[in-house]
């Protein structure tokens, strides 16, 4: 496993666009160092899949589960957080293929950087959502989510 390095999750305010179906989608995407997961500039939905983090997040924090799984939801992209111990955790990227999950990196990770990673992008992504005036379920989900 590599060393431990900063864990950030990059979204891009400027790229957030609402379909004619209400779904914002945008780019985001996470860094370690120079390696951009899946991609630098990773167009997705950032509403939807920040709420999905957060929650697996508070799932982690309460000793719920001993792993999340954190998905994308466009192209076959996720990665796993191992339970923390003390503050370090194991962050595991993948790639679905036909013949099941390609490993691509195991890196550790401070969990307090990765929960104020998530947070934080919650908090860029529901700030320009709402100075755009945008209104959906999904962001009404992830307000709700990032106030708990």
């Amino acid at each position: 496993m590599a060393d431990q390095q900063t864990f950030k999750v990059e979204v891009l305010p400027d790229t957030l666009i609402r379909r004619s179906s209400g779904s914002i989608t945008g780019h985001i995407w996470i860094t370690i160092g120079d390696w951009g997961f899946p991609s630098q500039g990773w167009d997705d939905f950032p509403v939807v899949i920040l709420s999905w983090w957060i929650e697996a997040l508070l799932s982690l924090s309460a000793g719920e589960n001993d792993r999340a799984t954190f998905s994308f939801m466009d192209g076959p992209y996720f990665f796993e957080i191992a339970a923390p111990v003390g503050d370090v955790c194991s962050v595991s990227f993948y790639r679905n293929g036909q013949t099941g999950s390609e490993l691509l990196r195991e890196q550790s990770c401070q969990f307090g950087d990765i929960r104020k990673a998530v947070l934080s992008a919650a908090r860029t992504t529901i700030d320009a959502c709402q100075e755009k005036k945008w209104v959906s379920t999904d962001l009404n989900k992830l307000i709700s989510t990032y106030s708990n």
